[in-house]
């Protein structure tokens, strides 16, 4: 039996009669979406886990802000991509990013992965960058090819000089950024 994923994911049938049985045995947008959100919320705990872990942090000495999380749908390859009939772009696979704020430094980590599948198979990265050495946080959203599709994206940067850690989101995330924005300024005053 295909998943509510799969389901969402495939292909629409053509013709009269496929675009009838699409309308009536499709899988809606909101259910996608809601079951997304249940399968990644069920993760959020053993990421941020995985993540101070691999990071090595003591979570007493990552509190100069609260920790952020962004999510999003990862448009890298391997990717089946759908647009719903909202107009969002959706996908089977989702990335998770934890952020986490020393004294000194920011320590990012981030993990791709099938939406069902595990975090064990996931592609995973990790970062610290010293407060002195960014030079930005930047959000972009463009247009970008996947499988053949145009697809609307979004997506958080850190940028230092030579580098960047990018990661994709999918929520309005403009009061983190500027709570990052305003700690930044005063490291970088200070």
């Amino acid at each position: 039996m295909a998943s509510i994923i799969e389901k969402y994911l495939k292909p629409a049938r053509t013709g009269f009669v496929g675009k009838i049985l699409d309308l009536i045995l499709g899988v809606k947008d909101a259910k996608f979406d809601e079951t997304v959100k249940e399968k990644v919320n069920a993760l959020l705990p053993q990421v941020k886990t995985r993540a101070i872990n691999k990071l090595g942090l003591d979570p007493s000495e990552a509190q100069l802000i609260k920790p952020i999380t962004f999510a999003g749908h990862n448009y890298d390859s391997d990717t089946k991509v759908k647009q719903g009939k909202d107009g969002k772009w959706r996908s089977n696979a989702y990335q998770v990013t934890w952020l986490f704020f020393t004294k000194d430094q920011i320590c990012a980590y981030k993990i791709s992965f099938f939406i069902e599948g595990t975090l064990d198979k996931g592609a995973e990265s990790t970062e610290e960058y010293f407060y002195k050495d960014i030079t930005n946080f930047s959000t972009s959203s463009g247009v970008i090819d996947v499988a053949g599709s145009k697809v609307q994206s979004n997506q958080f940067s850190i940028v230092v000089p030579g580098d960047k850690f990018s990661c994709w989101v999918n929520d309005n995330i403009d009061a983190q950024v500027q709570a990052m924005k305003k700690l930044l300024r005063e490291k970088k005053a200070g």
